[in-house]
């Protein structure tokens, strides 16, 4: 029962599991009162160790006590740290301390893995990791020894500390022990790695969205270079993938010509580096260098007249006849008052685009208005905004078009209500910026209606034509702009011929 008892364990235990657990099973089993030593360390062995890319090294996870080793350990889980930029883990395999020693004919569980953590002060870090146990109602093992391996590749040049955390043992009186306890009785040893070889590292600048271009000085920095055994770098060569070389920790380089847009076109630039043991090292980066000349070549409203109120459909057609994939800016104004802004995301070198506005003519004046488009490049920023890249574009003459002008025409007024109805609106608009001459108007209107409704038809037709529209005129231009004057006028004149 006992043997099934743990099979069943086994099959449920993952890498995510604490050891804490599983105390409800082990205290049951009535074990040895032996606690752990104070003393217990866990270490990496070798403490430092050295490869150089694609080759191979293997590390020990070791645990030992003073002076007579740690007795009585049962379980442990524990995880090893490592740069995964610089390293790859490749196998996790079970050491001989707790497997040749246990007296559990059952032997061990142990499982193990590599992953990466997604929270916590390691968070980014791959680890390796392992969790073992002793099976069935056995005692645990007393003494020194290897917990697990970790076998590793290099991937490239590089430093990378080895740092075991979160470790925890359980002793076969069930109590657990872990390195996160102040004051604790475990002590964890880390370890190091470096390759012989130097680290091939630089920037260069500018190194923007649209930059380098053509004719501008490209300044290279190798000052993040190093040799991981500390000694010093003595020599910096370039090669700048166009033909021609350069040296010195800092090198600049101005490119005459243009890259084309796809993977193998850029310049790769390439670092020779040498360190003062003579060994040495390469790192390359692509350089595209980039010509700008983004245009609008169409912009076609309609319909050409409309009502106020009514919606003016914009179409824009854009180009991009430079090298690479762009991103800019198109913003439609109607006269100098930009209307909408949208933006255009990686248009391929040689492809056009066309962008759809719908513009509602509700909140404009009667007027005519002339649209247009602008074209501009930008970048992003963090939160889906955009900031402009001027100097980037040497011809821009062709960034602006001027499309046809449209014609918004308000719907007239018939009746004197909404003749009424238009002046307050057009006050409150400011078309009428005088508050006691939109009361002066109204009240003319008011007697008009006071005089239709009487039947006194001519006697209205008077005061709007003698009275109303005189004074509309008068104050045209002057607190009245020309084209609310206009639209009062037309609407009385249409009122008087249908009274």
């Amino acid at each position: 029962m006992m043997e099934q008892r743990w099979e069943k364990m086994d099959k449920k235990i993952h890498s995510g599991m604490m050891l804490t657990l599983l105390l409800t099973s082990i205290v049951a089993f009535n074990l040895s009162t032996t606690q752990a030593s104070p003393d217990t360390t866990l270490y990496v062995d070798p403490e430092v160790s050295t490869a150089d890319p694609a080759e191979s090294f293997t590390v020990n996870v070791t645990i030992a006590g003073v002076p007579n080793g740690v007795p009585n350990v049962f379980a442990y889980e524990t995880r090893l740290a490592f740069d995964g930029d610089v390293l790859e883990a490749v196998d996790v395999d079970e050491g001989p301390y707790i497997k040749d020693q246990t007296t559990s004919p059952m032997g061990t569980f142990f499982e193990s893995g590599i992953d990466r953590e997604i929270s916590g002060e390691m968070k980014g870090k791959y680890y390796a990791y392992a969790l073992c146990m002793t099976l069935g109602a056995y005692p645990g093992v007393t003494g020194s020894g290897v917990l697990f391996t970790v076998t590793f590749t290099v991937k490239a040049a590089g430093v990378s500390a080895l740092n075991l955390y979160k470790t925890i043992i359980l002793d076969g009186a069930g109590c657990v022990y872990n390195s996160t306890d102040v004051g604790g009785p475990i002590v964890e040893f880390d370890g190091d790695f470096h390759t012989t070889l130097p680290v091939a590292s630089f920037i260069f600048t500018p190194d923007t969205y649209g930059r380098p271009m053509p004719g501008e000085i490209v300044t290279f920095d190798a000052s993040a270079s190093y040799d991981p055994d500390g000694g010093p770098i003595v020599s910096y060569s370039w090669d700048f993938g166009d033909g021609t070389s350069g040296t010195g920790m800092i090198a600049t380089h101005i490119y005459d010509n243009v890259t084309s847009f796809g993977p193998d076109e850029p310049y790769a630039v390439t670092l020779t580096i040498v360190d003062d043991d003579g060994a040495t090292n390469t790192g390359s980066r692509d350089v595209h260098v980039k010509l700008h000349d983004i245009a609008v070549l169409e912009i076609v409203a309609a319909p050409l007249e409309v009502l106020l109120g009514d919606i003016v459909t914009i179409n824009a057609t854009v180009l991009n006849n430079g090298t690479h994939p762009e991103m800019f800016n198109v913003t439609i104004y109607r006269n100098d008052t930009p209307i909408y802004t949208r933006t255009v995301m990686d248009l391929l070198p040689g492809t056009n685009d066309t962008l759809t506005f719908e513009w509602d003519t509700t909140e404009v004046a009667r007027g005519t208005y002339v649209i247009s488009a602008y074209a501009y490049l930008v970048e992003p920023l963090p939160g889906l905004k955009y900031i402009a890249r001027p100097g980037e574009e040497e011809d821009t003459s062709d960034n602006k078009l001027v499309g046809n002008p449209i014609v918004v025409t308000p719907i007239l007024p018939r009746t004197i209500g909404e003749l009424k109805t238009e002046i307050e609106e057009l006050g409150l608009r400011g078309e009428i910026d005088n508050h006691g001459i939109v009361k002066s108007l109204l009240a003319k209107l008011n007697a008009a209606q006071k005089l239709v409704d009487k039947g006194k038809t001519d006697e209205a037709k008077s005061i709007l034509e003698e009275d109303f529209i005189p004074q509309v005129q008068n104050l045209t231009d002057i607190h009245i702009t020309p084209e609310a004057a206009e639209l009062l006028i037309e609407s009385a004149e249409y009122i008087v011929s249908n009274l």
